[in-house]
Formats: C-alpha cells, structure tokens, sequence
C-alpha cells in the first residue's frame, strides 16, 4: 500500500513540476501566481486543495457547525478562565468577539454557498488566535473610530462644552 500511495505521489510530483521547452498555460501561470503569493510549495497547495475538496464531499452539511465549533473554542476558553479568575479582560479577547460577531453576520447571507467560505472563516479566526491580533488591531483602528464617531454617543470633550 505504502509504495502504491508513494508512485501515485511521485505522478502528481512530476506533473505539477513545469517542464522545459514547453509553453507556459493558464494553469500553471496561476499555480506560480498562487504558489508566489502563499510562499508555499505547489505540492503542499494541491494537498491542501484536495483535503479541502474531500472534507468538503464529506462534511459539506457539517461544515458550519464544525466551523462554529473552531472559531469558538479559544474565545470561549478565554473567556471562563477570565470570569474564573475575576480578571479583566484582554483587549484581544473582546475584538475577537467582536469580529466573531460581524463575521457571524455573513452567515445568513449568501456566502456559505460559496464551498470555501467555512474553510476561510476557520483560517482567519485559526490565524487571529496564532499571530494575526495585531493585525487585525492596526486594520481595526480607523473602523473602531469610525463606529464610535457615528454609533456611540461620545462625551464632549472639555473644549467643545466650553464653546456651547
């Protein structure tokens, strides 16, 4: 079985690689286009493609709930060990439920017809709880300021009562 499950990964090797003399096609301008974009290698791209595809074909009615299931786990986590602890809690903590909130949204609209919609949802709350908060903090920043300028009611500052 192993050497099987090895020659059938030695085919796929050999045609993702481009071979010389030979026209570049759509294909493979967009694998290189994808493959410069994501920094990874085209085998770990079709691998990845494939296991999405085939959780896909199998999980398609179970997607949004394990979807849900991902994006909450740290939040939720988070969250009781701050209500246990009696702390207060990080600002990473609320704008992640913030987002979560927002994107949750979209979920009754008519994005989770689109196959990767649930895949891309579990990628960007997978990547806020790695690395991404900051990220998402300086992207927020001007939305955040928008809202409370506009949603919220703002106290005055000590100039403006001055001049009323």
């Amino acid at each position: 079985m192993a050497a099987i499950l090895a020659s059938i990964e030695a085919k796929i090797n050999e045609s993702l690689r481009p071979k010389p003399r030979q026209e570049e096609t759509s294909t493979e301008k967009t694998i290189q286009y994808v493959e410069n974009f994501t920094g990874f290698p085209r085998e770990r791209i079709v691998s990845v493609t494939i296991l999405m595809v085939a959780t896909y074909v199998v999980l398609g009615n179970y997607l949004p709930f394990l979807s849900h299931l991902f994006c909450l786990f740290w939040p939720v986590k988070e969250s009781f060990k701050v209500l246990r602890l009696q702390q207060r809690p990080s600002d990473n903590l609320l704008l992640y439920w913030i987002v979560y909130s927002l994107v949750s949204i979209f979920d009754f609209s008519s994005l989770p017809g689109i196959p990767i919609y649930y895949f891309a949802k579990i990628a960007l709350f997978v990547s806020f709880t790695s690395n991404g908060m900051e990220k998402l903090r300086e992207w927020s920043e001007p939305a955040l300021r928008f809202t409370e300028s506009w949603v919220f009611v703002v106290p005055p500052t000590h100039n403006e009562e001055d001049q009323h």
